[in-house]
C-alpha cells in the first residue's frame, strides 16, 4: 500500500525518533534536507486557508484561543513549529507558498504547580500539566474520495504493511550509516505505539467532511482533520486532565474559527 499518508508517517517517525534518540546531533542530513525541500517546493495549492501555509500563526490570534479555553490572553503562548521551513523552497521560477507541515502551537501552562502522571511508550513519568493546541497542516487534497481514503480506520493488513515498510526504511538507514541501531529501535517502537489503538471517527458539521483521530501513543489528544474545497487542515488538542470528548469539543470550536476564513 503506497500513499502520501504512509510516506508522511514514515518521515515523521524517522526524523522525530532519531532526533529524540540523539539530541547531540542537530539538524537534518543533506539527503533529508533535500527531501524536505522538495516537499516544500511542491507545496502550495489554492484555497481559503492555504495562504497560511507560510504564516500559520497569523491565522488565529491568541485572543481567539484564549477565549475558547476561558483563560487570560497573557497565559497563552504561541510558536511557529515549522519556522525553519520558511527559509526553504525559494526556487527562482516557482514562488514559495509555504509548507503543508507548518503548524502554530498555542500552549497554556497550568499555574497550580500540580503534576500529572503520563504513560508514553509504556513508561510512566510525572510532568507539569500542560495544555497544547496545534493548528495547521494546510494541505491540498485531490478530492473528497482521496481524503476519505487517507483518513479512515486501517485494517490489520494495512497496519502490518506500514510497519513492514517503516522497518525496511529504518534498516536501510542503519546500513547506510545515517542512523544507529538504537535510533532505529526508538523509531520502530514509536511507529508501533502509534499504530496501536488508532481510531478514526467521522465528525459532522465541519466543512465537506471531517474526522477525529485518536491513538494509544497520544492518549486523549484529539486530532481533528477537516476537508473543504480540495484542501484540508488539522487542529490537534491535547489538554491534560481532559477526556477525549472534551478535547474534541475544543478542537471543533477552533476548526469553526478556521472555516470562517472561507466565508
Amino acid at each position: 500500500m503506497k500513499n502520501i499518508s504512509i510516506n508522511l508517517l514514515l518521515l515523521l517517525f524517522i526524523l522525530n525518533a532519531c532526533k529524540q534518540a540523539d539530541t547531540k546531533k542537530a539538524g537534518l542530513t543533506e539527503a533529508d534536507a533535500k527531501k524536505v525541500e522538495e516537499m516544500v517546493n511542491n507545496a502550495g495549492g489554492e484555497g481559503c486557508f492555504i495562504p497560511y501555509q507560510a504564516k500559520a500563526c497569523e491565522l488565529l490570534p491568541v485572543e481567539t484561543i484564549a477565549k475558547i479555553l476561558g483563560v487570560a490572553v497573557q497565559e497563552v503562548e504561541l510558536e511557529d513549529k515549522m519556522k525553519f521551513l520558511h527559509g526553504m523552497g525559494k526556487d527562482k521560477d516557482k514562488p514559495y507558498k509555504g509548507s503543508g507541515f507548518a503548524t502554530c502551537e498555542y500552549a497554556w501552562k497550568d499555574q497550580s504547580g500540580k503534576k500529572i502522571k503520563k504513560i508514553v511508550m509504556e513508561q510512566e513519568f510525572e510532568t507539569p500539566m500542560t495544555y497544547l493546541i496545534n493548528v495547521g497542516r494546510f494541505t491540498p487534497v485531490k478530492d473528497l474520495a482521496a481524503f476519505r481514503f487517507n483518513y479512515r480506520t486501517l485494517t490489520q493488513q494495512e497496519k502490518d504493511e506500514i510497519a513492514k515498510e517503516a522497518e525496511k526504511e529504518l534498516d536501510k538507514r542503519v546500513a547506510e550509516g545515517k542512523n544507529t541501531k538504537e535510533q532505529a529501535g526508538a523509531a520502530k517502537d514509536m511507529a508501533s505505539a502509534f499504530m496501536k489503538g488508532r481510531e478514526v471517527i467521522e465528525v459532522a458539521g465541519l466543512g465537506e467532511a471531517a474526522v477525529c483521530i485518536y491513538t494509544k501513543l497520544t492518549g486523549n489528544a484529539a486530532e481533528l482533520v477537516v476537508y473543504l474545497n480540495k484542501n484540508h487542515f488539522t487542529v490537534t488538542v491535547d489538554m491534560d486532565t481532559y477526556s477525549k470528548a472534551q478535547n474534541l469539543e475544543i478542537a471543533k470550536k477552533i476548526a469553526l474559527e478556521v472555516l470562517k476564513k472561507c466565508e
